[in-house]
Parts: structure tokens; sequence; C-alpha cells
């Protein structure tokens, strides 16, 4: 068997570089079976992927992510390290979640100028949990390709930080372990280090992506006798060479023009890092010659648009062509799926398309990722541009578990309470109920209307919730908590919002009671699907713009995108907008659509407006750590307490609080320095001493172009368009009474279900 192996190895070094492999159907990569909605079979997600990350602690600055702690002291050093030493710190799942979530928390948090690595107990990593795999024999295939997956997409990551990056390792080193020291600018190593590799003499390039780093880094001398060494080796075997670090540009600079491949030993290493694949090449080099090129290396001959797996570029940064250009027409180029806004809607779509073997290209106007999901960062906090609850537990997650993203969140409890009479109410276990008898002792007939509701006895559709609430009481406080509630989901006055509406989101679908926020920040949860299309050999392109959609017959055949000053044609079988469906009438031309789809969009879709005041404190602002709804106030509806479950979203010794006013009306015209200014009066209200404790850092008026939501929950525009490959996705055309960043994801399910059914199913992808 080893003889032919060497041999296999010997036939693979005489091709002339890499090339297309097909693999053989019984070694096609395997995903896991779907239902007819595109959802994992048997409902229930694989327990192999983790959602939550664990409760962060307060104080120090110090967060544990479940099996990773990450501290970050007042010099900026952020200290990453493994802790689960009574396995001796072997990968799992929950593992790389963590790892994922730690690597995310040093690039998004601001003050950090240096990452280390480190471990408890006395080995730094064994590699992959034998005894995890053992466990999931009966589905070992997918449960290796997510894990494998999830965890080069996080080496790749740290390779690329705009930081420093020192690993400090002893004792054993083992397996997939070994990827952490590679990607690390320098490595120190303890005197009891015993490093061992598990892909000896098989001409397999694994363990992390160590024998693509390891010769870059390493001296000619070290790196065969490494490679060739099944037994292990010693920190001994690393004799200390002087070296150079990599300079390092800061985040959003052009990158530098990479350094000499034939780095050299310090201690470990130290050297320029490059990308792993998010998979292992199914060759490597040789035991006497230099690894294997990367894998974003250009190919003589047409490359399948699979062969590349990148991450999504760092803003300033012009990423390689991608394989299914046309090296010949650098103007023009092919793709089965063209998505346009990296919103939550197209991100969701986009990932889904690349997910489902489609050629997708995702364009985006702004700078990153997320659209009014995203973050920002104002005075060292990280501030969300918009949406900062994220619902767990529906298609949201379901689509992040799709695609093999991580869904970073850390779940508040109680998620949300109400302030009554001065007081914060949790009605998590008494319901309506215990909101409505907290509030007065005339709530039957409106308690009795929500039990009509519920069984399905609904208002008529003309009919506003202020009104069918006057049918029920007069109670200034329900009314007012009534109002909130519209304003706080659908940003709307409650005598704007349908009740019919209103009644099938929170009565019948019970909607928006799990939720949490990303430690992160929006941004570094969107990053995980935008990583995720990249990684399916996709491609992301920020600060382009899609400047006109061309129409033949009853399809989109093409679209112009201006990217970098450059138009480059793009012809697409499928489109798919996020950028509203006024915008994408606009990119097309009215004159391509029919007078009844005109005539109700130019009736019914109506954005409306809010008000975001982001606010830091000394100490905290609300003792909630959710969301509180208020009772009676003049445009002020809720507030998060953001940093009690998320303190990396603030420095040390702060908090970061949001507060969300809606203007009267909310829909058309209003006075917006007026409006500002009575949800400022509001929070001095609601909050003692506001003006001598709080800090307000910035306040934004969401409308217009940007506005907080596209239309009026229950008059949404349907997804589908007069044209028979071109979808609209996003918060302008929600399922009926759908709401939040969910409802976001729920229109991309569909669309990208119907053009998948439109476009039939597509040939086995060629695989390198």
């Amino acid at each position: 068997m080893d003889r032919l192996r060497g041999r296999a190895a010997a036939r693979a070094r005489a091709l002339p570089g890499p090339r297309p492999l097909h693999r053989p159907a019984g070694r096609r990569r395997l995903r896991p079976p779907l239902d007819g909605a595109g959802r994992p079979a048997g409902g229930t997600p694989p327990a192999h992927r983790h959602r939550a990350l664990g409760g962060g602690a307060r104080g120090g600055g110090a967060v544990t992510e479940r099996r990773v702690a990450v501290d970050v002291d007042g010099r900026g050093i952020a200290h990453v390290r493994l802790a689960r030493p009574e396995a001796r710190n072997a990968i799992d799942a929950e593992m790389v979640d963590a790892l994922a979530a730690a690597v995310a928390a040093c690039e998004t948090r601001p003050g950090v100028r240096c990452v280390l690595i480190s471990a408890d107990g006395p080995s730094f990593t064994v590699g992959g949990d034998l005894r995890y795999m053992a466990d999931h024999l009966d589905r070992l295939p997918e449960v290796l390709e997510t894990l494998i997956g999830r965890y080069h997409a996080t080496l790749t990551r740290l390779a690329e930080l705009p930081l420093p990056v020192v690993c400090a390792v002893r004792g054993g080193t083992a397996g997939g372990g070994l990827g952490l020291l590679w990607c690390s600018d320098v490595v120190i190593a303890a005197a009891d280090l015993k490093l061992a590799s598990g892909f000896a003499h098989i001409a397999l390039s694994g363990d992390g992506g160590s024998t693509w780093y390891l010769p870059r880094p390493s001296a000619a001398s070290c790196s065969p006798r490494r490679r060739r060494s099944s037994g292990g080796w010693s920190a001994g075997w690393c004799p200390p060479r002087t070296s150079t670090p990599r300079p390092r540009r800061p985040r959003g600079a052009s990158p530098p023009v990479p350094p000499s491949p034939t780095g050299t030993c310090a201690g470990c290493c130290a050297a320029p890092r490059r990308r792993p694949s998010r998979r292992a090449s199914p060759r490597s080099a040789g035991p006497s010659s230099t690894a294997a090129p990367p894998p974003t290396r250009a190919r003589a001959s047409t490359p399948s648009w699979r062969s590349v797996r990148r991450t999504s570029p760092a803003r300033g940064e012009t990423p390689p062509a991608p394989p299914w250009r046309d090296a010949e027409m650098s103007g023009r180029m092919r793709v089965d799926a063209l998505v346009i806004g990296a919103g939550a809607g197209g991100l969701c779509a986009a990932a889904r398309l690349a997910h489902h073997g489609r050629r997708t290209l995702l364009v985006e106007s702004r700078d990153r990722v997320g659209g009014r999901a995203s973050t920002v960062e104002e005075e060292g906090f990280l501030v969300n541009t918009g949406a900062i609850a994220i619902e767990h537990g529906g298609v949201l997650e379901d689509t992040f578990r799709l695609v093999g993203a991580p869904f970073d969140i850390r779940v508040p409890t109680p998620a949300t309470m109400f302030r009554l009479k001065g007081r914060d109410v949790d009605i998590s276990r008494g319901g309506w109920g215990v909101l409505v008898n907290g509030i007065t002792r005339k709530g039957a007939s409106l308690l009795g209307g929500m039990g009509r509701a519920r069984g399905g006895e609904m208002p008529d559709s003309e009919l506003s919730v202020k009104a069918w609430l006057d049918g029920h009481t007069r109670n200034r406080t329900l009314h007012a908590i009534f109002r909130n509630l519209c304003a706080a989901i659908f940003a709307v006055n409650s005598d704007e919002m349908p009740a019919r509406a209103f009644l099938t989101y929170f009565i019948q679908k019970g909607a928006f009671r799990n939720f949490g926020f990303s430690p992160s920040g929006t941004l570094g949860l969107m990053r995980g699907l935008s990583d995720a299309v990249v990684g399916d050999g996709g491609e992301v392109w920020l600060e382009s713009r899609v400047r006109a959609l061309h129409v033949e017959g009853a399809r989109v055949r093409s679209a112009t995108v201006t990217r970098g000053g450059e138009d480059v044609e793009v012809d697409a079988d499928v489109v798919i907008s996020n950028a509203g469906p006024a915008a994408t009438v606009a990119l097309c031309g009215r004159d391509h659509f029919d007078a009844a789809y005109l005539a109700r969009m130019d009736r019914d879709l109506r954005a409306s407006a809010n008000i975001v005041v982001n606010v830091a404190s000394r100490e905290p602002l609300l003792r909630a750590p959710g969301i509180v709804t208020f009772g009676i106030t003049r445009r002020l509806c809720n507030m998060a307490n953001l940093t009690a479950t998320c303190p990396e979203l603030a420095p040390p010794g702060w908090n970061l609080h949001v507060a969300y006013g809606v203007p009267v009306p909310a829909v058309g015209d209003f006075d917006e320095e007026a409006e500002v200014a009575l949800t400022l009066e509001d929070l001095r209200d609601q909050i003692t001493d506001f003006d001598a404790r709080a800090r307000i850092l910035s306040v934004r008026v969401m409308r217009g172009d940007w506005p907080a939501q596209r239309s009026v929950a229950g008059l949404d525009l349907p997804r589908e368009t007069t044209l028979a490959n071109l979808w609209n996705v996003g918060d302008g055309v929600r399922e009926y009474a759908d709401g939040g960043v969910q409802a976001c994801a729920e229109s991309a399910r569909l669309a990208v279900e119907e053009a998948l059914a439109l476009a039939g199913p597509r040939p086995s992808a060629v695989l390198t």
C-alpha cells in the first residue's frame, strides 16, 4: 500500500500544475438531504452545529466563548485562549464555532493591536476530536464537511487579520491544531513541545493547511524533514534563525506586494501568511519539493467555477478575477445568478444560490455587507446601522446552518420587557394576559378580541390597529403600548398599520419572542454569509454599483456593473434584487413592467421612517439585559441594552445602548428636527439623570432612500415581477405580516426556491 501511495504521489508531482479533477461519484461532496423548502430534512438542525456562544462576562473586558476565552487588556493585546483542557483542547464543532467568534471579535473590536493565542492545560491541542467524530458515525461525511470547512474559513480569517498574531505552544500539538501555528506570524515554542502530523507519506494537504503554510515561513532545510515525519517532532527541530516579521497594513489599506515565499524560521516561524482553501487540496507536493501552489492560482485551462475557495475581500482590496470570468474578455463575464445589494435579504439569497452550486455574483454599492443590518465604528463603539435583534429558531438561522456560516448570537434573559408604571415587567411566562391585566382591570374585551384573532377571526383588512383597539378599550397606556409595538417592529404608528397584519404577527405567529445580539455587531454576523458565498465559489463585489439591467423579451439578459471606475457587462440567467422594488424597476425601465404591477407599486409601496439614538454611558441605563418597550411616550418606542450580553461592542468600562423613536407620521413627510427633539425628551423622561449619565454618540433618521422599512406591513409587493427571471427580496416584499431580519431571510428562501425551479438541476460540479 505504501508503494502504491508513493507511485501516486510521484504521478501527481509530474503533472504540469494543478488542474480540475472530477471526483468519483462515491467521493462527491456530500450535502445534508433537503426537504422541499430547501431546509435540512427532518426539521431539526444538525446537532454538530451550534448557535449561541455563551453569555459574555461583564467586567475586565473578558468574554468566554464556551471553549475559547478572549481577553483584551489595557495595552490592546487580545489573548485568545483554548479552554478545553479536560479534552486536551480537542477540536469539535463547538470549539470551531467559538474560535470563529473569537477571531471575529479580534477583528472588529476597537483598540485591539495584536493577538496572542495560547491554551489551557498541558497540551496546546491534539487536533480533531475523535470521540466527537465517533459519536456522529452515521453522518460522518456531512459532519466532517462542515467541521473542516468552518475550521478552514476561521484559519483564513486569522491569517488575514491586519494585526500581528503570536502563538504560544507547549506540550502535545497535532493534526488540525497545527494550522493555528502556521497561520501565526510568530510561534513561541516551549521546550516540551511535541508536534505530530497525521498526513505524512500519503500526498495529502491536511492538518489545517500545514503543508501549504509550512514551507513559506520555514527554511528549506526544515520543512522537508517535517513533512516526511509521521512520528512527530519537537521544538528542537526548529533551529532559531533571524527573521523580519511581515509589515502589517492598516484596516482598509491596499495589500502590499507579497514578500518572497522563502521565509525563515525564528523559534518556530515568522513570515508572510497566505489563505488556505476551505477544503484540503486532493494533492500536495512530494517530500522533496515545495508545497502545491495556493488554491487561487490561475490555471492554463478553463477551470470550474467551484475550483477556487476564497474569503470576502477586505475593504479597499481588489480581489483576483473569479475563475469563471473569460480571461480574454475582461469587460464581460457570465454567471448563473446576479444578486443586487448585500443587505440581509441579498446575502441570504446569494449564500443559498452558491450553496446550491450556482455561479453567484453579489454586488454591493457600499464598502461593507449588511446594508441596514450592518455595523460601523463610532468613537470606539460598534454601532449597528439598523437591525440589532437577530431572531433564532427560524428561517434566518436555518440559512446560516444550511450554508455553514456561524450563527453567533447571545440571547438576553429575559429578551424583552415592558415599562409599566415606572417598573420593568417580564411577560414571557404570562403573555398578553399579564400585560393587559397589569395595566387595567377592564381588559376582558381586548383579551377576547385577541382570542378570536388566535382562532382565525380577524378584523377587516382596512381597519387600523388604533381603530381596532378603540373598539375594545380607551386606556391610554394600552394604546401607547400597542403604538410602540407597531413602531418597534414595523416602524409605523398604530393608525398607519392594518390590525389584521399586527394580530397575525403577534397573535397567530407568536413572533419576536426569541432573539439575541451579535457580539461582533450585526456586520460580524452578516460577514459569515458573505464568506459562505465566496467559499462556495461565488464572488462579492463591494463598492460596486449595478447601473442598468438589460431586458430582452420578458427576461433580464445582462447587467452593467461599475467596479473600480470600469464598466463590466454581466450576463446572468437569474437576477435577484435586494435594492427594493422601486429601484429594481428603475434599473430595468418602467416600460418593461405591466400596468397592474406598476399601479400596485405606486399605490402600496410606502417607506416608513424611524429615529435611532446611540447612547454611551459608564453605568447601565437599563436594568433589563435585552429590549425594553415603553408605555406612554411622545415618540420613543423602545431601548436596547447591548453590552449587558455583548461587552465587546464598547470599549472597556463603557456601556452601549440604542433607543428607537418613530415620527408622526412615520409614512410621509415630517419635521425631522422637531421629531428628534421629542424623542430625546422621552429619553430624559424615561432615564433618570439622562444628561448627566449618558453621552449621545449619534442620532440617525432613517428615511427616504435609506428607510427604516421599505413598505408598511401587510402592503408588501410580491417577490415575483413581470420579468420571468427577476425577483425582489427584502423588506419591500415580505410574506404577509412578517417582520424583522427574519422576514428578509424568508423572502430570500422563497425567491431562491423559485429561481432554482426555473433554472432546473445543475450538473455535478468539477472540484479540485
